[in-house]
């Protein structure tokens, strides 16, 4: 898929002279295999492929300081709801432990054998390198990190986005402003959870701002909290860019719209948080069903006022195109949806009733809703309302009745109720 190389040009020349520096000159033909050029001038690297002073074999022990992300409001959940959820762990051979004890970041499960998650999670501050894989294994298929369900998996390697030229290899991680914070970490062996497909190009409207979408993970469930052991989900909104640059620049943090995008709520609440980072952000998609259009990033505190959680635009045409073009020319799947619309509130129909005068004591109703994926409530009379299905039938004694139908679609979200009102004579 082309990309728009004035935005990636754009990114590469934000990069520090230290970074660019610390690159080293690092020949193209040095490589062990053909790179994959994913955009004009950038490949996706093994970390295995980048020069030694971009590399580090401890474990650093911590994220960026101040910029480390951060479900603070969530409400508890199970895999089966989310299950592209990865948690990023440390090897048991390299840290005992449950793996409660050894998460640090999350992840998208996006084939069977690839994951993304945030660049920063792998990256070393301090010696200013990225971390060797052979410490880090993924989760799959676990609600309870400290359960052994689901799978944990070693990393083979992890796949850097980076800018080559005849003498250059830079990294396009910029550790300063978290530009290209994404990596493709490639498991040992295949995952049998599901996976999340990235929004695609002519799905567009599912993540325009206003729109809802959901974070999960293990992280803190308050600023400065101990993460938590089961997995966790909250619901934000799309944020417009120019509010989150706008807020941002006046704390003094740069946000770059083309690289970040922005989700949370206006009274704060609900985000992410620290043990979040790497994971997905997700919107629901007409019929049922998600796209993941980012990864966790950074953030101000955890579900502030005014600073909504920032995640790696995932699924906008720089790094969507940069994704899609790796991970199709190493597997031939295409990791990228199509023609999904965004979800609404449904529109709910009664299709047939009784009649506005009848002498059967007996009504039968049917009805549809404009989501197929939708549930439904009824409320008969000044009866509670209460879960029902289509056709809805009830005998009823002589005198006024009055049916009130909601649908309900699978995110929660209620539509305007459809009514239908009938005397039974005596």
């Amino acid at each position: 898929m082309a990309i728009n190389k004035t935005s990636l040009i754009t990114l590469i020349r934000r990069l520090p002279f230290g970074v660019v520096a610390a690159a080293l000159a690092f020949p193209a033909s040095s490589f062990e295999r053909d790179p994959i050029e994913v955009a004009p001038g950038v490949y996706m690297l093994s970390v295995d492929e980048l020069a030694p002073t971009d590399r580090t074999t401890p474990w650093p022990g911590g994220d960026a300081e101040d910029r480390s992300s951060r479900i603070v409001g969530g409400t508890e959940t199970t895999i089966t709801s989310w299950p592209w959820q990865t948690g990023i762990v440390i090897r048991p051979s390299v840290a005992p432990g449950t793996g409660f004890e050894r998460q640090f970041c999350g992840g998208s499960l996006v084939t069977p054998t690839f994951v993304i998650t945030a660049a920063h999670c792998l990256f070393d501050n301090p010696s200013g390198s990225f971390i060797d894989p052979l410490l880090f294994s993924v989760i799959t298929g676990r609600t309870t990190l400290s359960s052994s369900e689901g799978q944990e998996i070693d990393f083979d390697t992890y796949f850097v986005p980076a800018f080559v030229s005849a003498t250059d290899v830079i990294p396009l991680f910029n550790p300063d402003d978290f530009d290209f914070d994404f990596v493709i970490v490639r498991l040992s062996a295949p995952s049998s959870s599901p996976t999340v497909q990235i929004a695609g190009p002519d799905e567009r409207a599912t993540w325009a701002v206003g729109q809802p979408a959901f974070v999960t993970g293990w992280g803190a469930t308050a600023e400065g909290s101990a993460t938590t052991d089961g997995l966790r989900a909250g619901r934000v909104a799309i944020v417009d860019d120019g509010t989150c640059i706008n807020n941002y620049a006046a704390a003094g943090v740069i946000v770059h719209a083309e690289a970040m995008v922005c989700a949370g709520l206006p009274q704060g609440g609900v985000d992410s948080c620290q043990g979040d980072s790497g994971g997905p952000i997700v919107v629901p998609i007409s019929g049922g069903g998600f796209r993941l259009v980012g990864d966790t990033s950074f953030g101000i505190g955890c579900a502030r006022p005014g600073f909504p959680g920032v995640y790696a635009r995932l699924a906008d045409d720089l790094f969507r195109s940069i994704i899609e073009n790796f991970i199709f020319a190493e597997t031939g799947i295409n990791v990228i949806g199509s023609g999904a619309q965004p979800l609404t509130p449904p529109l709910t129909s009664i299709t047939k009733g009784p009649k506005k005068k009848t002498f059967g004591k007996r009504a039968r109703v049917t009805f549809l809703a404009s989501e197929p994926a939708s549930s439904f409530v009824c409320k008969l009379d000044r009866k509670p309302e209460r879960p029902c299905v289509s056709p809805f039938s009830v005998r009823v004694k002589p005198g006024r009745h009055r049916l009130s139908v909601t649908a309900i679609n699978f995110i929660g979200e209620r539509g305007l109720p459809a009514r239908r009102r009938w005397t039974v004579l005596p």
